[in-house]
């Protein structure tokens, strides 16, 4: 199995130089190799409702460009799990902008892609299960929903 997860935006999400969306899994504690992935934000800039603010997978430094470009992210790429993996398996989120657990699941979504197949996981449900750690760092509980 592959998977992939963005977070996306449901509102502007404004932002300024050295904010920073960090993502990534972990399976039974331990980082999964290869999912680690970052968003930095280089400008004073707004990403559109609907956009991607940050993925797994893949590195991406948000500079200012003349088109509108700029005001969207990518989809996460995709990494190879494990057959066993689904038990266990956590989506880590690591943020500097200011975000509360109400925030996050009001205005934000995810969507998982899972070997090819993009699947919407609205983060107001109580299927999805949310440890705000601490300001700006969520771990949700995704073994359930992929």
């Amino acid at each position: 199995m592959e998977i992939a997860f963005t977070l996306i935006a449901g509102k502007t999400v404004h932002f300024t130089p050295n904010h920073t969306i960090k993502m990534y899994l972990t399976h039974n504690g331990a980082l999964v190799e290869g999912s680690p992935g970052e968003d930095v934000f280089t400008y004073n800039g707004a990403l559109l409702p609907d956009t991607p603010v940050g993925a797994t997978g893949r590195m991406m430094i948000h500079e200012p460009q003349p088109d509108l470009a700029a005001f969207a992210g990518r989809p996460g790429v995709a990494v190879p799990l494990p057959q066993d993996a689904r038990a266990g398996l956590r989506l880590c989120i690591d943020t500097n902008l200011i975000l509360c657990q109400g925030e996050l699941q009001t205005y934000y979504r995810l969507e998982a892609a899972v070997d090819g197949r993009v699947i919407p996981l609205p983060l107001q449900v109580p299927l999805m299960r949310i440890d705000w750690r601490e300001k700006g760092i969520f771990i949700i509980e995704v073994d359930d929903v992929v």
